[in-house]
């Protein structure tokens, strides 16, 4: 059996890393300029990247698409309207900022400590590559994981078949001899479900009754 990990929200705390960033971007470069206050502009951004990032995966929009507009649309919510080349600037700022960030999602380590001891773990990413490899890098988890599996890299995102087969295929793996673990429902445990592999769905704030849905990392260890 090989375990096949997504990054951001199920291992690599997207939400504190992020909120640490917008913060610093906030007094950095918009606090003397605006009048909303911090949280609204987490907040804000928070709903924003999260519906874009939703669109991206149901193929509605590019990832250039998203860089160029994510901050744009943020301040033209809180009624803040800013020319593309600032919205272009801040996300450069945060792409630059968010990998050196190292918060993981609680028992993270414990948990690939385990997991590792016994198969070989692999990812499979819809963010950019090179991102993911920093944070990974920078929060100390990447010498757990064989295969590191983005969009760019396989040339389709996930929901698609097409980025799972290249996975299984670079690793070496059969679907039935496959798990998928993410926190996405639609993008890593539907996509997972239809080539055939295993999925087990990390949701610590949904309560639904979904197959081999997971609260805490460590309830991995009843599964494997």
């Amino acid at each position: 059996m090989q375990l096949y990990f997504d990054l951001d929200h199920t291992l690599w705390d997207f939400e504190a890393n992020s909120k640490e960033c917008l913060v610093q971007i906030y007094d950095e470069l918009l606090s003397k300029e605006v009048d909303f206050s911090t949280s609204d502009f987490v907040d804000t951004f928070s709903v924003v990247n999260r519906n874009m990032w939703a669109a991206l995966e149901r193929e509605e929009i590019t990832h250039d698409y998203l860089r160029e507009n994510r901050f744009k649309t943020t301040l033209a919510q809180l009624n803040h309207g800013i020319q593309a080349e600032k919205g272009k600037k801040l996300n450069d700022l945060f792409l630059e900022l968010l990998p050196t960030k190292t918060t993981l999602i609680p028992n993270a380590i414990e948990i690939l400590d385990y997991c590792k001891s016994k198969y070989n773990l692999h990812i499979i990413s819809n963010g950019f590559y090179e991102v993911q490899l920093r944070k990974m890098r920078g929060s100390g988890i990447f010498h757990y994981f064989s295969e590191i599996v983005t969009n760019e890299i396989a040339g389709a995102r996930k929901p698609s078949k097409d980025i799972f087969n290249y996975a299984m295929t670079a690793s070496k793996c059969k679907a039935q001899d496959a798990v998928m673990i993410g926190d996405s429902y639609d993008a890593d445990i539907f996509g997972a479900k239809n080539v055939g592999m295993k999925a087990i769905y990390f949701a610590p704030e949904n309560h639904n009754n979904h197959d081999h849905h997971i609260t805490n990392l460590l309830q991995l260890k009843d599964h494997f």
